[in-house]
């Protein structure tokens, strides 16, 4: 069971599972089981190894009786154990090039069982990563220069979980359930996209990310953030002195991400740990962690910041608002769709006091907000939005663009991708240079809109597409 636990969860994450990961994920662990388990890419030689591994181990065990041992020989092998272990550790303290750094060298030379021990001493570890293969990096866009003497804004990002086009202007019990987000439509300095295209595959959540801070499609046969170089990252073409900064109310290792932001061009990422925020459901509550990034937006004094902020309280199964401060309120007399409901106006109230807040701090303030993919909910009273093209379901969330930059922009109501996300923060942050992209700046007039790229790498026009998803909603 052990071994079939370690194949098929490193075969999905890239990460060896120990119990570090299963204290800190205990409520995850449930649904990548329950959900994710059928994605793994198992292969048939190695499953047939360890199938026969598990079997062999079952006869021999089976066949003999257990053997015992006296008392004081269990006594004297504990006693030597943990000393005997924590010899390559200090080693390695001593004499690093002796040492390890990732978790398949401490499993081929020391086994299981120091791994674990080791994950528990070493926690924030980064796990290995592979080589990059080929990324798809579509055309060359040129990004314009910003005006001399003109000072870059600040830049916050702000994705969140399960975020659903629908639910912008929707009304369920007589109530807006996101009031602040749907009152954001059609005012002045707010580029808004109902329908932007998510990428939701092998890197669940870590696909937006990849996707938006690369420009590139995600990887289908491992999540992206594994990757060891990231060429067309966004974060590495910003200049005008901008501390770049990432913030995750989870848990940094899972997905990799505190390698890969590194990886990136990041300066840091913080997650619960670093914030020393507590555990709300799922990870700190969107509350907590946004008054932590405040936070750092104040410390910079007028330095400007580039930040990525990644949500967690909207994560199903939609419970975990319930430990926040906020008043539930009766949408629906369904309780699943009613706790839906209720976590996205809590996570409205957040957005609308972190931005009033934000905004009195920076007033040139540029803040970002889209979601990493559809809830995927189909009732009679509420669907997400989604579209089936060919094999492919697409999933949209909607997409805000809020600050003195946005008023430029010419295309608030067409379909856009995450990909496009990337190359319209390169200008408004006035970061001149040529990029390889499947997406287009948002902001620029220059030529028509490029074709929309789905998970699976195909080519579909915005226009139709558009007229697709206007039909559903009839």
């Amino acid at each position: 069971a052990y071994l079939t636990t370690q194949y098929c969860y490193s075969g999905y994450f890239g990460l060896l599972f120990s119990v570090h990961v299963l204290v800190d994920l205990r409520r995850e662990i449930g649904g990548i089981v329950g959900r994710k388990i059928m994605r793994v890419h198992l292969k048939p030689g190695i499953a047939a190894l360890f199938a026969g591994v598990i079997t062999t181990v079952g006869i021999e065990v089976g066949d003999r009786p257990v053997p015992s041992f006296p008392r004081w020989a269990e006594i004297a092998f504990l006693s030597l154990l943990v000393p005997i272990l924590c010899v390559p550790l200090l080693v390695r303290r001593i004499w690093p090039a002796v040492g390890f750094s990732v978790e398949e060298t401490v499993c081929k030379y020391y086994g299981f069982g120091f791994f674990e021990l080791f994950r528990l001493l070493n926690p924030s570890q980064a796990a290995p990563v592979r080589a990059s293969p080929a990324i798809d990096e579509g055309h060359s866009l040129d990004v314009p220069r910003q005006s001399e003497g003109v000072k870059p804004p600040s830049i916050i990002l702000v994705q969140v979980e399960a975020l659903d086009s629908s639910l912008i202007g929707y009304e369920a019990g007589g109530q807006a359930v996101m009031p602040f987000l749907s009152g954001l439509v059609g005012r002045e300095s707010v580029a808004y996209s109902r329908y932007c295209l998510s990428y939701h595959g092998l890197g669940g959540t870590s696909d937006a990310e990849f996707a938006v801070l690369n420009g590139a499609v995600p990887l289908q046969h491992c999540h992206s953030l594994r990757l060891s170089d990231f060429p067309n990252s966004i974060v590495r073409r910003l200049g005008g002195g901008y501390a770049k900064l990432a913030f995750h109310g989870n848990d940094g290792y899972f997905f990799n991400r505190k390698c890969g932001y590194r990886e990136m061009g990041f300066d840091a990422f913080f997650d619960r740990r670093d914030m020393d925020l507590k555990d709300s459901g799922w990870g700190a509550s969107d509350g907590d962690v946004l008054d932590f990034v405040l936070g750092k937006l104040r410390d910079l004094k007028g330095s400007p910041l580039f930040a990525y902020v990644i949500t967690m309280t909207s994560h199903a199964p939609y419970t975990n608002y319930r430990s926040c401060p906020c008043r539930p309120l009766a949408f629906s007399r369904e309780k699943g769709l009613n706790n839906f409901f209720n976590s996205f106006r809590y996570v409205d109230s957040c957005l609308r006091s972190f931005y009033e807040r934000a905004t009195e701090t920076d007033a040139d303030l540029t803040l970002v907000i889209f979601g990493d993919h559809s809830s995927g909910i189909k009732t009679d009273g509420y669907s997400a939005t989604t579209l089936r093209a060919n094999d492919e379901l697409l999933e949209f969330t909607p997409y805000f663009l809020i600050g003195k930059r946005s008023e430029a922009t010419s295309r608030q109501a067409d379909v856009i991708s995450l990909l496009d996300i990337g190359p319209t923060i390169l200008h408004v942050a006035g970061a001149p240079g040529r990029i390889c992209t499947r997406g287009q700046d948002l902001l620029s007039d220059g030529g028509p809109p490029v074709a929309l790229v789905t998970l699976k790498g195909r080519e579909l026009d915005r226009s139709e597409v558009r007229e697709g998803l206007e039909r559903s909603r009839r």
